[in-house]
């Protein structure tokens, strides 16, 4: 596989990306690669898109750790077409592979949410339920908000490495073979 980079920002930086959804043209610094403050522009994400990349994945920390597959996810455009959700989407998707903390699961539905002022994102705590599984056992809850991980980060684990420290970084790549 080979992965393009597509977003990646810092916790800090997280006011930055929470109410921007995948599909929305946001460049930030896509001229100058810095793992805490960057986003490709929509026809530059179309054009990885459109050419042989079937994946995406999510990463955390990957400048410092590289990749772990520990908080980590992937799935398939076919799966979920991140770019193409419609606004004001949840629903159960299809994962190849998720880990949110140590616990995680193969071709297995996650619950996934993205609006028009929301950045998509996976929460583990409405999975349970929604999803009709317990893959995320020890997911937490904030008032009737469930965890996010992988974005918009107002339900935050500070267990999930993503969000763990300011200094914790979240990485979107798209990739093909």
């Amino acid at each position: 596989m080979a992965w393009t980079l597509v977003q990646s920002f810092k916790y800090t930086h997280k006011m930055n990306y929470i109410h921007i959804p995948i599909y929305q043209d946001q460049p930030r610094n896509q001229d100058s690669l810095q793992w805490e403050d960057y986003r490709l522009s929509r026809s530059r994400m179309d054009g990885i898109h459109k050419d042989s990349n079937s994946k995406w994945r999510f990463t955390c920390n990957f400048d410092k750790d590289g990749l772990l597959h520990t908080d980590y996810v992937i799935a398939t455009h076919a799966d979920i077409p991140i770019l193409f959700l419609p606004s004001n989407h949840e629903a159960c998707h299809k994962f190849e592979f998720i880990d949110i903390r140590g616990n995680n699961c193969t071709n297995c539905k996650v619950w996934t949410a993205q609006r028009d002022n929301w950045s998509f994102h996976i929460d583990s705590y409405h999975t349970n339920g929604k999803c009709k599984t317990n893959t995320f056992p020890d997911s937490i809850s904030c008032n009737e908000n469930g965890e996010d991980n992988f974005g918009f980060y107002v339900c935050v684990n500070p267990k999930h490495r993503c969000s763990s420290t300011n200094e914790s970084t979240t990485e979107l790549w798209f990739g093909g073979q």
